[in-house]
């Protein structure tokens, strides 16, 4: 059984740290969970009433959103 992964790849988020600052790091942060929580909260909607296109657009863009949070 393979080991789970990190939530967070800490590595990344000191990358953006370095380029960006702390306190412009820490605010990508928020409006990342700010994003995060509307973007599940509107999939999860969409699931409801079946419309696998827009949960689709939904978490697509939330994975993509992660990726470049790290």
């Amino acid at each position: 059984m393979a080991a789970e992964e990190p939530l967070l790849d800490l590595s990344a988020l000191a990358a953006l740290e370095e380029v960006v600052g702390a306190a412009a790091s820490a605010e990508i942060a928020r409006l990342f969970r700010e994003d995060s929580e509307s973007r599940v909260a509107r999939g999860g909607a969409a699931l409801a009433v079946g419309d696998l296109a827009a949960v689709a657009r939904e978490f697509l863009a939330l994975k993509s959103s992660a990726a470049t949070l790290g």
